[in-house]
């Protein structure tokens, strides 16, 4: 056999019909071809194997050799999205053995061999024909590569003098995490390598870079869930995401959606610790419907914990026996998170951009969204509640507040599972200056805004906050829509009800609270009174604006009545009709004194201006802004719609007379010319 050139290879492009490879290179025998597919989209190789894949056809000579080359038939034909290449690749082996004395075959002992050692003589300068290889008019050879461990997880470059070394990333590259080298936070090699990159893998999960003197962990030092085994199919991620918090460091919930389906909640152990996702895509589904206290738990004496940017489910559509609400996030709970902790300590917890619902939005959800326990000194702001499930007790809450100097800023709270919805922001167990602002709730039961029946408190307000279609089915005694129900020194202002009720209810109540202001109000479609003031000591009641209250009945109700409170001022009062009164003080024991009443703007039918006026008339004033003057033609007739209005009669020529209106009747001062 003769090798007269250095062909070695040959590539066919597949067509999906034929399946005959000519191979135009001499070879040795069938296990000398290798026959390689490789997909043209994504350059990923694949070695075929005989008789599986492909069979060898050809003219063989007396030694069974192949001197002309022959055929590679693919058992199917190659399809149009691969080629196939068939190379040579004879093994480095020396299978001729020589006898002395002995006579020498020629073809077999010496061409063969000869044949033989030519193959891989072209196989190897094929190999070096495709790779880089250094100039021969290079002065000096090239030096080595550096160590494996140098090298490791580090790009190729070189030095001033050309040589190979290890450069650090390239700006605005990107090194794949699959293809750091892994390693336990223990098995890091020593430091001195500096730019070596390591993926660690257990409790302290991310990547680490060798500094020269030290490991250092690098980029944002966040724990991935997906990191310590959450895979987000619909098993139960529990145990994982709380692997990641249990290294103390920020955990980063990634997009997709979680699975929470243990009987233990997620627990916040450590100080300063964050739990984010990338926004309302980052999901925890939490599928209990009982049996759970809580989804997520801030544990007693914990500081500085942030949860922020993602989405909390519940799986929750019943009243859990007990009462076991399923609340979505409890600050202030024990070492298991199986109960409140009775610590009272400054928390400094921020929750930030949630979006609690349900796993079925408008059936199931949370009974409690989430509750606030001693948990001073803490934040929620910029977050939607939905779909929470309750009516009763200790069920169908949005935001649960029970501490000291906390802010409620910018949440929404909607009762969106039908006939669902207790309270959406409920203060309790006397807590102290907090503060609910630019809120907002809708479609709740009962009261939207409000406080804890006798659990007292002081400083609380509801400020700038919106109420819609809530007061469904209320039961309580005194529910309104701002509620204060025991306590000292709360503000209800600058804030609005809006929609209708189905309940006997009040538009703001306060009982059992004294030194509380009531200012810049709107309310519309009240059942009841529009303003409930009782055993309230110095209430202060400006600047509302009513448009019908008394809905239940006009002749019984009115806008805001006074009970048993004293020294209460009610000014800047508008009030669309009908009604039975536009401000009122209660007759019942004890009644009330020094109580002042001021600009009182109705409009519309009603009975009294301010019924019981006479009460206590040494103490309690009804004033007016202002005494118009009225031309004498055009005074109002003596009837109750007129009562306690004041006026100058102008009968011209400069005779004016004071006129007082009271009791249905009209009386006359005469005042005569001016002087």
């Amino acid at each position: 056999m003769t090798i007269s050139n250095r062909l070695n290879r040959t590539t066919l492009l597949g067509n999906g019909i034929s399946t005959l490879i000519p191979i135009e290179f001499p070879f040795h025998s069938v296990d000398d071809l290798v026959v390689i597919e490789t997909i043209l989209a994504t350059g990923a190789q694949t070695i075929k194997a005989l008789t599986t894949h492909y069979t060898v056809t050809g003219a063989q000579d007396a030694l069974g050799h192949y001197p002309t080359g022959g055929s590679v038939v693919m058992v199917s034909a190659p399809a149009s999205t691969v080629s196939i290449t068939v190379y040579r690749d004879v093994a480095a082996l020396q299978q001729v053995v020589l006898v002395e004395n002995e006579k020498i075959p020629v073809k077999a002992s010496i061409e063969s061999p000869l044949d033989r050692l030519t193959m891989i003589a072209q196989r190897l300068i094929d190999r070096v024909d495709r790779t880089m290889t250094q100039p021969d008019g290079d002065s000096a050879n090239i030096g080595n590569l550096p160590a494996k461990v140098v090298r490791a997880s580090r790009y190729l470059g070189f030095d001033g003098d050309g040589n190979p070394t290890m450069m650090q990333t390239p700006t605005g590259m990107v090194t794949s995490l699959a293809q750091l080298t892994e390693s336990t936070y223990a098995g890091l090699p020593a430091p001195g390598a500096a730019g070596s990159l390591r993926k660690v893998t257990d409790s302290v999960r991310g990547i680490w870079m060798d500094t020269g003197v030290q490991w250092a962990q690098i980029g944002w030092g966040a724990a991935n869930i997906l990191d310590f085994g959450a895979v987000g199919d619909g098993s139960d991620d529990t145990a994982a995401i709380q692997a990641a918090l249990d290294t103390g460091a920020d955990v980063v919930i990634p997009f997709g959606s979680f699975t929470l389906a243990g009987s233990a909640p997620l627990l916040l152990r450590h100080h300063r610790q964050r739990l984010f996702g990338l926004g309302e895509g980052s999901i925890l589904r939490c599928t209990a419907t009982a049996g759970l206290f809580c989804a997520i738990g801030l544990v007693e004496n914990i500081v500085g914990v942030s949860l922020r940017d993602f989405t909390l489910l519940g799986n929750a559509s019943s009243e859990p026996a007990g009462p076991a609400p399923v609340r979505g996030i409890v600050t202030g709970v024990n070492s298991t998170g199986t109960a409140h902790s009775a610590v009272s300590w400054n928390a400094r917890f921020t929750a930030e951009n949630l979006f609690i619902s349900g796993i079925t939005p408008g059936t199931t959800g949370f009974n409690l969204g989430i509750q606030v326990n001693k948990s001073n000194k803490s934040r929620i702001a910029h977050c939607n509640i939905e779909s929470v499930y309750g009516t009763n007790g200790s069920f169908g809450y949005g935001i649960v507040v029970h501490g000291e100097d906390i802010k409620v800023h910018e949440v929404n709270v909607y009762a969106t599972i039908a006939g669902q919805g207790r309270h959406a922001f409920y203060l309790t167990s006397t807590p102290a200056r907090v503060t609910v602002s630019n809120c907002h709730a809708e479609g709740f039961q009962g009261e939207p805004f409000t406080t804890n029946i006798g659990s007292g408190g002081e400083g609380l307000a509801f400020v700038n906050c919106t109420a819609k279609d809530c007061m469904q089915s209320s039961t309580g005694t005194h529910d309104a829509v701002f509620a204060f129900h025991g306590g000292s020194k709360g503000r209800i202002i600058n804030c609005r009800a809006y929609g209708t009720s189905a309940s006997d209810n009040f538009g703001v109540t306060v009982k059992d609270h004294d030194h509380a202001i009531v200012e810049s109000v709107y309310m519309e479609n009240v059942d009841l009174h529009a303003v409930y003031i009782e055993n309230a000591d110095y209430t202060r009641v400006t600047n509302l604006d009513i448009n019908v209250a008394g809905v239940i009945d006009p002749t019984q109700y009115g806008g805001v009545t006074v009970i048993q409170s004293d020294y209460v001022a009610v000014d800047s009062v508008t009030m669309v009709g009908p009604g039975r009164f536009v401000a009122r003080l209660d007759s019942s024991s004890p009644q009330p004194v020094g109580c002042r009443f001021s600009n009182l703007l109705p409009s519309g039918s009603f009975t009294y201006l301010v019924e019981n006026e006479e009460l206590n008339p040494d103490t309690n004033r009804v004033a007016s802004l202002f005494i118009p003057v009225v031309p004498r033609a055009s005074l109002p007739s003596a009837a109750s719609a007129a009562d306690n209005l004041v006026a100058i009669d102008d009968n011209g020529s400069g005779d004016r007379n004071l006129m007082v209106y009271a009791k249905g009747q009209r009386f006359r001062i005469d005042g005569g010319s001016n002087i």
